[in-house]
């Protein structure tokens, strides 16, 4: 994935939590996540390709054909669950062994791109605070 010369692209390490490899492709590069792998990432990547942040996985869903009935709606939103978002490459892995992440502030998670309901509705939360620490622990 490409990253502009003028600013540094704001990156999520995404962890595929899922038996399967996930394959996509985001600014014209296709990309891999093998299961218990980490991939920092875009955020707007993220965005497009696994719903992170966004209220409704409708649009994520549709891009990968996961639900074309709605019956499929539901296991599609337990697939996307199965990826977790992290503030940094540590915290990835330490998510991958079972242990705690580090706290990011009050509010924040590394939960999955959904939640544990069955719609997926809630997003990923604090974002500008992963955001900010990916950023900090990137080399300069």
């Amino acid at each position: 994935m490409r990253e502009s010369q003028f600013q540094p692209v704001p990156r999520i390490y995404v962890r595929n939590n899922s038996d399967e490899s996930f394959i996509d492709r985001y600014d014209g590069e296709d990309f891999e996540i093998k299961p218990g792998e980490v991939l920092p990432m875009p955020v707007e990547a993220a965005r497009l390709c696994l719903g992170y942040g966004e209220p409704e996985k409708g649009r994520a869903i549709a891009r990968k054909g996961w639900a074309p009935t709605a019956e499929d709606h539901k296991i599609a939103i337990k697939r996307l669950n199965k990826f977790s978002f992290h503030g940094s490459e540590e915290e990835a892995a330490r998510a991958g062994k079972g242990q705690s992440h580090a706290p990011l502030g009050s509010s924040s998670s590394s939960a999955p791109s959904g939640n544990d309901e069955a719609d997926g509705s809630a997003p990923g939360r604090s974002l500008l605070g992963k955001i900010a620490r990916a950023q900090e622990s990137a080399p300069a």
